[in-house]
């Protein structure tokens, strides 16, 4: 009788063991939240990498977050397009600062999808809508609005600009609409084979650079793995071709 009773205490205790186990992995952080802009080139190196452990999850950087400030479980990394997103993170005490490092930087530029020859007076001289990110869910959003401040007069943003989406969602409508200016990463530019009418300087926003590292609570070595990947020369001259500074 006794042996049958510790029998089944090691049974149950092993079974708790197991669950134990299984609910810690179940639980294990793999997801790595990443500004919409860089889709493609970490599309491509993720599959690449091979991992079915690891996630990604594309958006606005300042919208993904607050949504990591709302709620971080699962999320073990990040990859954003401003500054701003990560101090979001850093106010919170929930990224890694020790981790953070730049990955890559970008430009703006006034694209639109017509064949027309534009300059950038004939912008200023136009009843032509400008349509830019939203500055509430996207950097790019924040630094458009920096740089037109600095070109446009207070006349034309009020009657001419057009805030809505992220950058990719602007690139989408100025490819299928070419009665609108836009807003770009130059890498979108590229990537959409949209007409730059002007670069605008550097100097009239503040800086475009994509920074990664992970959170605090990151018990996933794959995502460091991952991210360390990312910092490869193939990876650079990746981000060269594909329009982006690289540091």
């Amino acid at each position: 009788m006794k042996k049958t009773i510790a029998k089944k205490k090691v049974f149950i205790l092993l079974i708790i063991f197991i669950l134990l186990i299984f609910t810690s992995c179940a639980e294990k952080r793999e997801i790595i939240m990443v500004a919409a802009s860089l889709k493609d080139v970490i599309n491509s190196e993720y599959s690449e990498f091979g991992s079915k452990h690891i996630f990604i999850n594309y958006g606005g950087s300042l919208s993904l977050a607050r949504r990591i400030n709302i709620n971080e479980k699962k999320i073990g990394g990040v990859i954003f397009a401003s500054q701003n997103s990560i101090d979001i993170l850093t106010f919170e005490g929930v990224i890694d600062a020790d981790s953070l490092r730049t990955f890559a930087s970008n430009s703006l530029v006034i694209v639109t999808s017509s064949n027309t020859k534009y300059s950038l007076n004939d912008i200023h001289n136009t009843n032509k809508r400008l349509l830019i990110a939203d500055p509430e869910i996207a950097p790019a959003g924040v630094y458009s609005f920096q740089a037109i401040e600095k070109i446009f007069s207070e006349n034309f943003i009020e009657k001419n600009i057009i805030l809505s989406g992220d950058v990719t969602y602007v690139s989408n409508i100025l490819k299928n609409n070419k009665d609108l200016f836009g807003i770009v990463y130059n890498t979108e530019a590229i990537k959409n084979d949209l007409k730059i009418i002007y670069k605008i300087p550097l100097e009239y926003h503040d800086k475009i650079e994509y920074k990664m590292g992970v959170l605090k609570n990151n018990d996933n070595h794959i995502i460091n793995d991952f991210l360390d990947t990312l910092e490869s020369d193939t990876i650079k001259n990746k981000l060269s071709e594909l329009g982006f500074l690289i540091n």
